[in-house]
């Protein structure tokens, strides 16, 4: 087990939701501007660390992920933060997205990873979000997670 990303122990000796916040905070100092932990079928969050991921957001991305390919390309695309995302990529355990914001002239860029229990969620903000950043931040942590039975 890595022991860059444990951050806290393990997370069922606090009360659940409370013990999944230093992940998320872990996540973003990694250079998320977003991030979340969902439960792998109903979308609920893990935690209760402030997150923009709406419970509707999150059920979305756990359907698409359940439903496997090629949901993720005929879905719509997936929404976090009351945008919509372009989904670019989806395979068995992974979905990435892209959100061009015409108006700031900035671009969101989302990638979720399913573990044995859940699903990691990972956001960047930038000019021109750095795809493989975001994709290495979010499946490390969903590995780590997976080593750990979760």
């Amino acid at each position: 087990h890595s022991s860059r990303w444990c951050c806290c122990g393990e997370p069922a000796k606090a009360s659940m939701s409370e013990a999944w916040n230093p992940y998320i905070t872990r996540l973003k100092e990694s250079g998320l501007y977003d991030a979340a932990i969902i439960d792998k079928t109903a979308g609920t969050s893990w935690t209760t660390a402030a997150t923009h991921l709406k419970p509707a957001e999150g059920k979305k991305i756990a359907d698409v992920l359940n439903a496997g390919p090629p949901a993720g390309y005929s879905c719509g695309g997936l929404y976090y933060m009351d945008r919509k995302f372009m989904v670019l990529r989806h395979d068995t355990n992974f979905v990435s997205g892209k959100h061009k914001d015409a108006t700031n002239g900035f671009s969101l860029f989302i990638v979720a990873y399913t573990t044995e229990k859940g699903i990691v969620v990972g956001v960047t903000k930038d000019q021109n979000p750095a795809e493989g950043k975001t994709n290495d931040i979010v499946f490390k942590m969903a590995s780590y997670l997976k080593e750990s039975g979760y």
